[in-house]
């Protein structure tokens, strides 16, 4: 089967790859919480918003939540991007979102993102 571009998937130029991005994003953040997340965002001079994820097994001891609650983060992100801007993200998943339902989560992570746009 050939491979097709997508133009909506999260690809690699979607994401905070090395330990340096993640500390650029982590010095003097715009800050974001709730019951299941923190969010950190910091605006970036490329072309469009890239993410990182952030599960600890201290907080998400099942590994198949720990990805569960990352496909979740991507997805939202990926369906967001125009609402992102250019943004470098690191969502940090709490305890609790282990526990909250899918649809929660979605949610929740929208009201974040609608506070990133707000403060663009």
């Amino acid at each position: 089967m050939p491979t097709q571009s997508r133009p909506n998937r999260f690809s690699k130029h979607d994401r905070l790859i090395s330990s340096k991005d993640y500390q650029d994003v982590f010095a003097k953040p715009i800050k974001t919480a709730d019951s299941a997340y923190t969010i950190l965002a910091k605006p970036n001079q490329l072309s469009g918003p890239r993410l990182g994820v952030i599960v600890s097994k201290k907080n998400v001891p099942s590994a198949a939540s720990r990805n569960r609650l990352k496909r979740i983060a991507r997805e939202s992100f990926r369906t967001h991007k125009d609402i992102i801007k250019t943004f470098d993200v690191v969502v940090i998943c709490k305890k609790k979102s282990a526990t909250t339902l899918n649809q929660n989560l979605f949610k929740k992570l929208h009201a974040h993102w609608k506070y990133l746009n707000s403060h663009a």
